[in-house]
């Protein structure tokens, strides 16, 4: 998506705007950031506890103004920058298909982030994230599918194609 279509898209969607309010609302100042979005530095507030977030073209940061710009923290702002792509293509849905995803991966493995749809593809580890092992009861793996079991009831089996053969299967 070129980043003229994202910036319409979030600015259409509304989600800039909300981002731009609650800038507003923190007495933040918005500096114009890389690609067309804005970049709210001191976002003092507790929640959501995390260094960086995003609302639309809007990237929050509890740093002081040059911090996610600073060639150090690069992967942290493409990271940032990846989410305000998903906020174009989901619009407000994103805020509660984004804790949705929060709660899955904190299920899974106690951490928010780690098996979280959009952190992951945001790129995970550039987000500060860990891949954390799944636990308890996620932790069991269901059993594996033998090969000659998942071919019987594979669909073009059943539609009467048989799958091609493999050099070492036995003639039937």
């Amino acid at each position: 998506m070129e980043v003229r279509t994202r910036r319409a898209l979030n600015r259409w969607n509304g989600t800039t705007l909300a981002g731009r309010a609650l800038a507003r609302a923190c007495h933040l100042t918005l500096d114009p950031g890389p690609i067309g979005t804005w970049i709210a530095a001191g976002y003092p507030l507790p929640l959501p506890d995390a260094s960086c977030f995003v609302m639309g073209d809007v990237i929050f940061t509890r740093a002081p103004a040059g911090w996610l710009t600073a060639p150090a923290q690069r992967r942290v702002l493409l990271h940032e920058l990846r989410h305000t792509y998903q906020y174009a293509h989901l619009g407000p849905a994103f805020w509660p298909l984004y804790w949705a995803a929060c709660g899955y991966s904190y299920a899974m493995t106690g951490s928010i982030g780690s098996h979280n749809i959009f952190e992951r593809r945001a790129g995970l580890t550039e987000g500060g994230y860990t891949v954390q092992p799944r636990r308890g009861l996620f932790a069991k793996r269901l059993p594996s599918v033998s090969r000659s079991a998942a071919v019987a009831s594979s669909p073009s089996v059943r539609g009467g194609r048989r799958p091609p053969r493999s050099p070492g299967d036995d003639a039937t």
